[in-house]
């Protein structure tokens, strides 16, 4: 009674919508004959329903949303199953309850409710309905009738024709939807496949190999043309000396007469006139096939020539390409995985999208075998018989769904990634390299080879650890940066460690063995200031040029760096910090400047500690009495202090104030010969 009075009687403080609603939600809580009753009541007030609440919003009714939205559960006022039925469509769906409960077995008082006819229930009304939906209405009616044996009229009949013809056409539908997945999933795994290859095809070293691929055989078919012109050139050259070899004019016999008479005169001149003759037309004969064939020959010669010199051009850039191949080659085993993995899982989201598809077109096949069910019980006559195929229906085994099953291919397995290893034997002036890529051709022989090019590994100085602080500049190879942190002692102290080589985060040297071994043809030492940047964002710099001079020669240095073979390279090991006791006053060192608005200045103060202002020269001091081991550029300029714990590099505190930023880096780079 509460219930009534809150829900059913009150004065509407909810939709009549929401009503229904409720009144759904609430029918498994109570007993059957509260439940008739709400149904009742509910058909009562349903004719009033004019609102967006009207609608239904899915199958089941326990799961009807929120009726003060503003419409159906995606809040746009119609079903989530297509276009709402009609107010007596909705009346009827709520005798759904009072049915279930019958053929539920449940006790229901004898009340007469009547159904809307089945002539509401046409196929355009049909329409975004789903199968579930059609079922439970279908099973309702069938039970009706076989309570109280509804008579067929025409109007009936005509319902459940196109029910059926609707119900059919959907198994159809289904059907078809099925083929269409099947289709889905085949060219998602040729699609698969065909990106699978495509990852192995576009990664990096995959296109290095190709270009190598790409050169050699232009390298071959141009050697396959050259041999072609080089057999043509020696034809023709037979041919040639053949013509020359074979000069034979024809014989001119004089019998010789003593006294010959005047008669015998003039039947030698008539021989010689016809002889000549005869032998002019041997001669512009012999000529025109002498110059044919010499011809054909200068011919062949200068065309031969011309491909020999496209095919050393081409194998030139095979063996270039070749080496690039193998020595500039990143690991692109990691790039392909990635690949792979992405084809993997789009193909994996296509698969689980189709498993979504098919679950539900089972569902709803299995549904509308069931109406197909139902629909033979209301074109059936007589109670009983309803009856007993109602429940025949009702407990229907499990629909088998079989020809509507999927089979989800996993995608082939990419091929397994192998990093390229480097055969240095294959290299070009290698050993084995003219034998595996030349000698064993046919074209070989006699061909006219250029000298192979040495593959030359790149040189790379540059210690893993070392942060750059002023980037090096392209083109160059650094042998030596001290970025000098005054809070660190960046250079060693002991000159054995800075011989050898050293490195950390601030500083490195490559140490002598290194630099002896350097084709070095072109060094410069550089200081720079950090704090300060030009326009293009490089540090403010200045370098100086370092010559290869016999003017320290004579000087001390420590640890063997008296024997890097040049005078050039012994000052790099001077300037690095191994200088011994006092060497003397370098005088060749050419002035440079700092560049921009700071243009005018210079490694050193000038005019002042004893730097004239306008030589061409700095004077340089290895070691400098101030800084054990270091050097220093006379005029309060430019200092190197190896052993000292805090600044390490910088200008002379004689002459800091005259710089505007502080010079915190130094740095030697070399130029090598080709």
């Amino acid at each position: 009674q509460g219930f009534k009075a809150s829900v059913l009687f009150s004065p509407f403080a909810h939709p009549p919508a929401c009503r229904i609603e409720l009144l759904t939600r609430a029918s498994t809580m109570w007993s059957a004959r509260l439940q008739l009753a709400l149904a009742v009541a509910a058909v009562t007030v349903a004719g009033s329903l004019a609102g967006p609440c009207s609608r239904l919003t899915s199958g089941d009714y326990g799961h009807g949303g929120d009726c003060g939205a503003a419409g159906g559960s995606d809040g746009s006022g119609r079903s989530a199953w297509g276009p709402p039925l009609s107010v007596a469509a909705t009346d009827h769906i709520m005798l759904q309850h009072v049915i279930q409960l019958q053929t539920q077995g449940a006790v229901v008082p004898a009340v007469r409710v009547e159904a809307p006819p089945l002539s509401l229930l046409t196929e355009p009304s049909l329409a975004g309905t789903s199968m579930s939906q059609l079922e439970t209405t279908l099973k309702a009616l069938a039970a009706q009738q076989a309570i109280d044996g509804a008579p067929r009229d025409t109007a009936t009949a005509a319902a459940l024709d196109s029910m059926l013809n609707w119900t059919q056409a959907v198994v159809a539908e289904l059907e078809a939807d099925h083929v269409r997945d099947v289709g889905f999933l085949e060219q998602g795994l040729r699609n698969a496949s065909d990106h699978i290859e495509r990852c192995q095809a576009a990664d990096s070293g995959n296109t290095l190999a190709n270009a190598t691929e790409s050169r050699r055989a232009q390298h071959e078919v141009c050697r396959e043309q050259e041999r072609e012109m080089r057999i043509s050139k020696t034809t023709s050259g037979v041919a040639y000396d053949a013509v020359l070899a074979n000069f034979t004019p024809p014989a001119f016999p004089i019998e010789q007469q003593l006294n010959p008479t005047f008669a015998q005169v003039q039947s030698v001149l008539r021989d010689v006139v016809s002889h000549a003759e005869s032998a002019i037309s041997w001669v512009s004969a012999y000529n025109a096939t002498l110059s044919y064939h010499k011809y054909e020959h200068e011919e062949d010669v200068e065309t031969h020539a011309a491909k020999v010199v496209e095919c050393q051009t081409k194998q030139a850039a095979f063996e270039t390409q070749l080496c690039a191949q193998f020595l500039n080659a990143p690991e692109t085993c990691p790039e392909r995985r990635q690949c792979n993995v992405a084809v993997v899982d789009a193909y994996s989201t296509l698969q689980g999208r189709v498993r979504e598809q098919e679950s539900s077109r089972k569902m709803e096949f299995r549904a509308a075998m069931r109406v197909l069910c139902l629909l033979r019980v209301l074109n059936t006559s007589g109670s009983h018989h309803k009856t007993q195929l109602l429940d025949s229906c009702v407990d229907m085994p499990e629909v088998s769904t079989g020809h509507l099953d999927l089979n989800y291919t996993s995608p082939p397995p990419a091929p397994e990634c192998v990093e390229p290893a480097l055969n240095t034997s294959f290299l070009p002036c290698a050993a084995g390299f003219s034998k595996r890529f030349y000698e064993s051709e046919d074209w070989f022989e006699g061909a006219q080879m250029a000298d192979c090019i040495p593959c030359t590994p790149p040189v790379n100085l540059i210690p893993a650890e070392f942060v750059e602080r002023c980037p090096h500049e392209e083109g160059w190879h650094y042998v030596l940066d001290y970025s000098d942190d005054s809070s660190k002692d960046d250079v060693p102290d002991e000159q054995a460690e800075i011989a050898a080589g050293f490195s950390n985060s601030n500083a490195f040297y490559i140490g002598n063995a290194k630099l002896a071994d350097l084709p070095i043809r072109a060094a410069q030492m550089c200081a720079l200031a950090s704090n300060a940047r030009l326009e293009d964002g490089a540090c403010q710099w200045s370098c100086a040029d370092l010559p290869d001079s016999s003017e320290i020669a004579h000087w001390p240095c420590s640890n063997g760096c008296n024997n890097l073979g040049s005078n050039q390279k012994k000052l790099i090991a001077l300037l690095s910090g191994q200088a011994e006791a006092r060497g003397g006053v370098f005088r060749s060192m050419p002035k440079a400047f700092f560049q921009g608005s700071a243009s005018a200045l210079t490694w050193y103060v000038q005019g002042r500690g004893g730097a004239a202002a306008n030589v061409p020269e700095m004077y340089l001091d290895i070691p400098y009495y101030d800084a054990v081991g270091g050097w220093h550029v006379q005029g309060y300029g430019i200092t190197l202090w190896r052993v000292s714990k805090d600044k390490e590099f910088g200008v002379h505190k004689g002459g800091a104030g005259t710089y505007p930023f502080d010079v915190d880096t130094f740095q030697i780079r070399v130029k090598l010969e080709d």
